[in-house]
């Protein structure tokens, strides 16, 4: 009892917001199909992440389908935004999200196209999943190849993507924003530079592949990189395949490159 009376006096303070003059913040809305997993369940894509650009992120809890709606979850997204720009009003902010976060980070930067909250300074989509439309065992399907040696190593599987599309998207529209930014309508050259990371081998790289064309048509300035061998959300398997620890180095890159005089020691 009494070593644990000593941990708590000596326990740190985590000091407020004003004492924590971050330079660089990323806002990263975690995946999990946008019905499962929290922040502290995601840390296996978020922390290698937050590693290779060297700054802190901030993953929100949002409101989830079944009980809440995509369109709940990208109200909170937005909220959290506009809590950050108040929070850090000097800090460059990025935005990123693996999987179902992908996707709404995707439709989070349609609607600050009509928004008076400024665009992020760069967004990062880690194998983003931005079409959940189709009927059956098609649906969230669109655009990716067919069954393959290769996609079988992939441990997220057609059916899977199928069930929990139909979960997900429940009486919204299918084919718009946000349940499938794929679908975007109108220009998207005001958006800020996009940086797309996916697996070769996942299940949905011909419909990540399909909407970086998409969106580059519309205007969006999208680079993108395909992880050899990679599956689903590939950094979460940076510490086994050379690859996936590769491509966090991209990341990295990326996001100095879109950042304006950052300490590149510190990064923060």
């Amino acid at each position: 009892q009494s070593r644990w009376r000593r941990f708590l006096r000596g326990r740190r303070r985590h000091p407020p917001a004003s004492e924590r003059p971050y330079k660089r913040v990323m806002l990263y809305l975690h995946g999990g199909a946008y019905t499962l997993c929290t922040p502290g369940t995601m840390r296996g894509s978020t922390f290698p992440v937050a590693r290779a650009i060297r700054m802190p992120l901030c993953v929100p809890q949002f409101r989830r389908p079944p009980e809440h709606s995509i369109a709940e979850a990208v109200e909170d997204s937005l909220a959290v935004y506009a809590h950050l720009l108040t929070e850090y009003p000097d800090a460059e902010i990025f935005f990123g999200g693996d999987s179902a976060g992908g996707g709404l980070v995707a439709s989070v930067l349609t609607y600050l196209r009509g928004s008076r909250l400024p665009f992020p300074t760069a967004a990062l989509l880690i194998s983003p999943w931005t079409d959940l439309s189709g009927d059956a065992d098609s649906a969230g399907l669109a655009h990716t190849q067919p069954a393959s040696n290769a996609t079988a190593r992939d441990y997220l599987t057609r059916d899977k993507i199928a069930f929990f599309a139909t979960l997900a998207r429940g009486d919204l529209a299918a084919d718009r924003v946000p349940v499938s930014p794929m679908y975007a309508e109108g220009s998207l050259a005001d958006l800020p530079p996009i940086y797309v990371l996916y697996g070769q081998s996942e299940v949905l790289s011909g419909q990540v592949e399909h909407f970086c064309d998409v969106w580059s048509e519309r205007g969006a300035r999208i680079q993108r990189h395909a992880v050899r061998n990679g599956v689903h959300v590939p950094v979460i398997f940076h510490f086994c395949h050379r690859p996936s620890k590769t491509a966090l180095r991209r990341i990295s890159n990326f996001v100095r490159s879109m950042s304006a005089g950052v300490d590149a020691a510190s990064g923060l």
